[in-house]
């Protein structure tokens, strides 16, 4: 999509906004840990993030220095068991 809109119910991926609007979709299965995306994208740079169904667990720390994030979307049939806290104090 050109203008890097995207309409999810059920995403496959999780999808990673940037603060200047682009956009990167990662195949995460299982837990999502700072790991999971740090080697794609820069953690101050993610302005919210849309969790896949094939998320099961937040990691402890997993947006630890993504001081520009503020939202957190979950796929209307999420997966999601357990989280740890989100944000590292």
């Amino acid at each position: 999509m050109a203008d890097d809109t995207w309409i999810v119910e059920d995403p496959e991926y999780t999808i990673f906004t940037r603060i200047n609007g682009t956009t990167e979709l990662i195949d995460i299965v299982g837990e999502l840990t700072e790991t999971s995306y740090s080697s794609t994208i820069n953690k101050t740079d993610i302005s919210s993030v849309t969790v896949a169904t094939t998320v099961t667990s937040i990691g402890y720390g997993a947006f630890s220095e993504a001081t520009r994030l503020t939202s957190i979307t979950f796929a209307e049939n999420s997966q999601l068991t357990r989280r740890s806290s989100m944000r590292q104090v």
